[in-house]
């Protein structure tokens, strides 16, 4: 579009873009809230992590491996992002994928007939478009909601043939994504117990409890019992994912949980709103962890404003002095090597076979501009 129109246009693609996809996020919660949904979209905005737990803890002097709001054990971060407030703020292309995704995939578990699979499969590949980690998160749900019916799906050779033409023609954008110097970047993609502290289980338990399985208490008691396996599952993903780290953030862990929280937001939410909170103990409880919660969610929406005059354009994007995306990264992130891992290896089957040569330029900003860039 930028290339018919201009590209100082750009900025309101995307914002219309976004917005889009924002529009039909909250059109499946009408879809999947029969009951007061108008409260599931007003309160699911406000879905947090339980941040006053590592608060609370550094009021009393436990600071070690606990900045203000995250747990980071010895660089390996464990952080919570709300996909409904700090992700749609951050990195929107990430987010809207995952909770379309989710909660599409959550209809089709409730609603399952043999082309759904089709669908499904469309869907999940789909998301790899925007953001691979929103695929990564969907596929524990994937392969739960399909598996059942995997003979039925595997015995209709139509069916089959479908489901190949659409792996092809989702094959380059694989090959794209895992020809990435970040999937075999061994400085930064570990396993929790490769951080180098023994304790690091005490610190991965107060991660998962105080943010995902406390909430078992209270929706095990009022879930319908036909979605108690999809709970399951997402609290599963939520507890699985912090163990394996991939980027320097942790992106994987950050970015590929956001279906899960997804569901899990949308299953606290309409509990909340459709039981009485007075009618037990645990229901008030809830609803207090819930509010607290919320609170760093208003402080986020109140430091908007007033709004800050902007930094850049999208017709000159960098800041910090830089010229080149790059040089951008590397200074943002601390140096070239930080930078290099969304570069691609120089021999991986997408630069071989199915990516443009680049000119001279551009050859000279990969490798002697971003090396002598900074300093380290």
């Amino acid at each position: 579009m930028c290339k018919l129109t201009g590209l100082e246009y750009g900025r309101y693609y995307a914002f219309f873009w976004n917005w889009l996809g924002l529009l039909l996020a909250l059109v499946w919660i009408v879809v999947l809230s029969p009951k007061r949904a108008g409260w599931v979209v007003m309160l699911i905005l406000l879905f947090n992590d339980s941040w006053f737990f590592i608060r609370t803890l550094r009021e009393l002097g436990i600071t070690t491996y606990l900045p203000p709001n995250f747990v980071s054990i010895n660089g390996y971060h464990l952080i919570y992002m709300s996909p409904f407030s700090d992700q749609i703020a951050w990195a929107p292309q990430h987010v809207l994928p995952a909770i379309i995704g989710a909660w599409y995939f959550l209809f089709v578990y409730t609603n399952f007939t043999k082309w759904r699979f089709i669908e499904l499969t469309i869907v999940w590949l789909s998301c790899m478009m925007w953001s691979p980690f929103a695929t990564i998160g969907l596929t524990p749900f994937m392969v739960f909601i399909s598996w059942k019916y995997r003979f039925e799906v595997l015995k209709d050779g139509k069916t089959i043939i479908h489901l190949l033409l659409t792996g092809l023609g989702f094959l380059p954008i694989a090959f794209y994504l895992t020809s990435s110097q970040v999937i075999s970047n061994n400085k930064t993609n570990m396993f929790i117990w490769q951080a180098g502290v023994p304790e690091w289980p005490v610190y991965y338990l107060l991660y998962v409890l105080s943010n995902f399985i406390l909430w078992v208490f209270f929706l095990r008691r009022t879930l319908a019992t036909n979605l108690l396996p999809i709970l399951w599952v997402t609290l599963a993903t939520l507890c699985i994912l912090p163990l394996y780290k991939i980027g320097m953030w942790n992106d994987l862990q950050m970015r590929a949980n956001a279906p899960a929280l997804c569901i899990l937001g949308l299953f606290i939410v309409q509990q909340l709103v459709s039981e009485s909170i007075t009618r037990h103990w645990i229901s008030v409880a809830a609803g207090l962890l819930f509010f607290i919660n919320s609170i760093s969610v208003f402080k986020l929406y109140a430091g908007f404003f007033p709004f800050d005059k902007p930094q850049n354009s999208i017709e000159k994007p960098f800041i910090k002095g830089c010229t080149n995306t790059l040089e951008f990264l590397a200074k943002t992130y601390g140096g070239p090597k930080a930078a290099k891992q969304y570069l691609m290896h120089e021999n991986s089957v997408f630069q071989k076979y199915l990516l443009k040569k680049p000119n001279a330029s551009l050859l000279q900003v990969r490798s002697g501009k971003l090396t002598g860039s900074s300093g380290n």
